[in-house]
């Protein structure tokens, strides 16, 4: 067996085999599994920092502290065995159970308001930056990316894990996602190619709008015990209305888009518009926090483009940092994220 210095990498090959999925990868996906637990694996509350002992997973042999990130990638890896060789031999049920542990003993990364060690919110590292105020911050972004990532990963596997407060794409297979826009009344999600998407919604969705894809197409499923949405679709344009409205035209699925290039930038980026309709087109340029910065158009043409010379409307420059440009019609509503970096 290779002998890894960190504990990522192999979880990473072991997902990988998973995926692929031929003959020998799972017993070799378990292998992995089994070897990097009992080396990586928390012995005691020592290295968490709880108080009591926890599955949580150390980042490195020479190292001794658990993290965010190496434990939820723990957990994604339980989750992913198990639902792999469900019927098979090779299961074991107690997977499940201690990747559920994993997940849920985090705290997301995040410590109190009063204790994060920087003032732009970022995340913590190490479980113990959270239970002991007096060990070191190590505030990696990296790490931080990561756990964001594993996470996302375990509430498409378990979709009770995903808060249930908020509607919130789950994952997708096939086509990518070349946008999504979040409303109180509807969903759209602009696609490369056909898939599937899955969505964990608060309520029961009104309706959902996907374009022909011809006989022996399959259904929409909703199931109220997770309040997951499976949509199979042919590409192009899913529309999941949440309420009921009227007077509504029917969607229009001619592509539409908002670009932005080049991005990041600095100090100028083209913002280029084409949404679906006859009606003008107003766009404008928000900060991370959705403030209004500048209005790039008013009454402007379905398709057309606008520069922003990273300045708002007193023609004051703006700070470097994440912006959203975003375009709407009355019917339509289009986003993008910028990055001014001076």
């Amino acid at each position: 067996m290779r002998v890894w210095a960190t504990t990522t990498a192999p979880r990473r090959r072991a997902a990988a085999l998973i995926a692929r999925n031929e003959p020998g990868d799972l017993e070799q996906a378990i292998a992995i599994r089994d070897w990097s637990t009992s080396v990586f694996l928390s012995p005691d509350d020592v290295q968490n920092g709880n108080g009591f002992y926890t599955w949580s997973i150390l980042e490195w042999q020479a190292w001794m502290n658990t993290t965010y990130a190496a434990t939820a990638q723990w957990g994604v890896l339980q989750l992913r065995l198990d639902q792999a060789t469900r019927g098979t031999a090779l299961h074991d049920a107690a997977w499940r159970d201690q990747g559920l542990q994993a997940l849920h003993n985090l705290t997301y990364g995040q410590a109190p308001a009063s204790s994060v060690p920087t003032d732009d919110g970022r995340m913590l590292t190490t479980v113990r930056e959270l239970t002991q105020p007096s060990f070191g911050r190590e505030t990696w972004y990296e790490q931080n990316f990561n756990t964001v990532l594993y996470l996302l990963e375990a509430f498409d596997l378990e979709p009770p894990l995903a808060p249930d407060d908020e509607n919130r794409l789950l994952g997708f297979d096939g086509g990518e996602i070349r946008g999504i826009d979040y409303d109180v009344a509807a969903i759209s999600v602009e696609l490369a190619g056909p898939g599937t998407l899955r969505l964990k919604l608060v309520d029961e969705p009104f309706d959902v709008r996907r374009a022909s894809c011809g006989p022996g197409t399959d259904p929409v499923v909703w199931d109220p015990s997770t309040h997951v949405l499976t949509v199979p679709h042919c590409g192009e344009v899913v529309v999941v209305e949440m309420d009921a409205v009227t007077d509504v035209p029917p969607v229009d699925f001619a592509p539409s888009r908002l670009d932005v290039v080049p991005n990041p930038f600095n100090p100028r980026t083209k913002v280029a518009w084409a949404l679906r309709g006859d009606a003008s087109v107003d766009v404008r340029i928000v900060d991370a926090r959705g403030r209004h910065v500048v209005w790039l158009a008013r009454g402007a043409a379905r398709e057309a483009s606008a520069i922003w010379d990273g300045q708002d409307a007193a023609g004051q420059e703006v700070a470097s940092g994440t912006y959203r440009a975003i375009a709407t019609n009355g019917t339509e509503r289009r986003v993008r994220t910028l990055s001014l970096i001076r």
